[in-house]
């Protein structure tokens, strides 16, 4: 099993399921945006929904290894709901 250090894993250990992202994988593929649904650290794994912008539109479920994922990058609005909330949380 892999051993789940990296950035990828400490951010998606720390994210609520339902945060927006774009995901670039190692291979140089763009995943996003899509909806960060599990988060499987005994296997270093991820699954994300995508929805895709094709008439007539479907759903993709995507499952990759965090060891795969080169970099994550936030929506803007999901980054700044995030700081907020983590702001309002502080001051209680």
């Amino acid at each position: 099993m892999a051993d789940c250090k990296g950035l990828a894993c400490v951010l998606f250990s720390s994210w609520p399921t339902g945060t927006v992202i774009t995901v670039t994988t190692k291979s140089g593929q763009i995943i996003g945006p899509a909806t960060f649904s599990l988060f499987f650290p005994n296997i270093c794994a991820v699954v994300l929904v995508e929805e895709d912008v094709i008439t007539p539109s479907s759903t993709n479920t995507i499952f990759i290894s965090c060891e795969d994922i080169e970099s994550v990058t936030l929506t803007p609005l999901k980054m700044i709901q995030m700081v907020l909330v983590q702001s309002i949380i502080k001051t209680f």
